[in-house]
């Protein structure tokens, strides 16, 4: 969660902060804007230093990449485009402290912040991109320093200081590509374990089905999209047929067993992936189609009823001697609004007639 006072003055990306993916975005678009106004404020004080000292080459230089950080500071407000912007940020950087390193500041201590580059570079752009930039900035740099003789205003360290410096560079490097590729790793595992507890959370753990909870989220959406683009639905509602007197006499584990061989028969009959299929509660089992028509809707709740009563469970006491099921259908083709709460009462109204004209059968019911 982002601190109101960081929000009041970065405004932070609109993503959702509880994910993973979108709280990695926050962290990167922070490290940006901090990165951006302390350049600018370091900049500025070394303009003005500079200035007094009447280099004006590096203080036309200093204000020119001060200005750029600006404006990358404010792009970076929109949220947009953080990989480009964090690539061109890093770009910028790493021929800022080349220059700064190779022409004479060496006296003033720059390869100290040669040293946050790495550092920089695997944060924002990743162990690829930022290996490769941070390898090919040391790269370049020993062979600016080993050929300043043919290249003009370059000043050389010394072969000894330029080994200590490359040592202490690839020691830096190393850190953060360890410390990097051991926060990824962690992350990955974390999305995995966080995808799990959501598919747990949204899941009847006996069945495998869609839950309760998640049929009202699913149905919202579905339901205001359909508002939008008039489309029509169906709603079933599939209730087992003396369920009750299933578990008396053949147990629960045979009731279990029962629903789960029921749970694939109806994930095996609804095949388009906008399609639901859900564990309503008990014995009750409702389906919500999207963009169907009135004959797949029938023919579905047909299948239901017909398949129900073929698979290999006996029912002694069904009147029927086997398992059946009924099933109530509201099919919806016009363009007026629908709540999911009149599905389910139309549903369950045509899931009673269906019990009361003798079960094994569906009822359907059209608005």
């Amino acid at each position: 969660m982002i601190n109101p006072f960081f929000r009041w003055i970065f405004k932070p990306a609109s993503v959702n902060e509880d994910s993973i993916e979108g709280s990695e975005i926050l962290r990167k678009q922070m490290v940006l804007y901090i990165l951006s106004l302390l350049g600018i404020v370091f900049l500025l004080i070394m303009s003005s230093r500079l200035f007094s000292e009447k280099s004006y080459f590096y203080v036309f230089l200093n204000l020119s990449l001060a200005c750029f950080l600006l404006v990358l500071f404010f792009l970076t407000r929109t949220g947009k485009y953080l990989q480009l912007y964090g690539t061109l940020a890093t770009l910028i950087l790493q021929f800022y402290f080349m220059f700064i390193f190779h022409s004479g500041a060496g006296n003033q201590m720059a390869f100290v912040w040669y040293y946050l580059f790495p550092l920089v570079s695997l944060f924002l752009l990743g162990l690829k991109l930022g290996s490769i930039l941070s390898l090919s900035m040391i790269g370049l740099s020993a062979l600016l320093n080993f050929n300043s003789d043919i290249l003009p205003g370059i000043v050389p360290f010394s072969s000894h200081m330029f080994v200590r410096i490359l040592l202490s560079y690839m020691g830096v490097f190393l850190f953060a590509f360890v410390f990097e590729q051991t926060r990824q790793s962690a992350q990955i595992k974390l999305e995995g374990m966080m995808k799990k507890l959501n598919e747990l959370a949204i899941r009847d753990t006996l069945t495998g089905l869609y839950n309760r909870r998640y049929m009202d989220d699913v149905a919202f959406r579905i339901l205001n999209q359909r508002s939008r683009s008039g489309s029509a639905i169906a709603f079933i509602m599939a209730d087992l047929d003396y369920f009750k007197k299933y578990n008396d006499t053949y147990g629960h584990q045979g009731g279990d067993k029962l629903l789960e061989a029921f749970s694939n028969l109806l994930i095996s009959l609804v095949r388009r992936q906008t399609d639901f299929v859900f564990r309503y509660g008990g014995e009750e089992f409702a389906l919500l189609l999207t963009s169907t028509s009135r004959e797949m809707a029938e023919n579905l709740a047909e299948k239901i009823v017909a398949e129900t009563a073929n698979l290999p469970f006996s029912h002694s006491k069904n009147p029927h001697g086997k398992v059946t099921v009924s099933v109530g259908l509201v099919y919806v083709d016009s363009h007026r609004e629908v709540k999911l709460h009149e599905l389910i009462s139309q549903a369950d109204s045509a899931l009673y007639e269906a019990k009361k004209s003798g079960r094994n059968r569906y009822v359907h019911k059209f608005k």
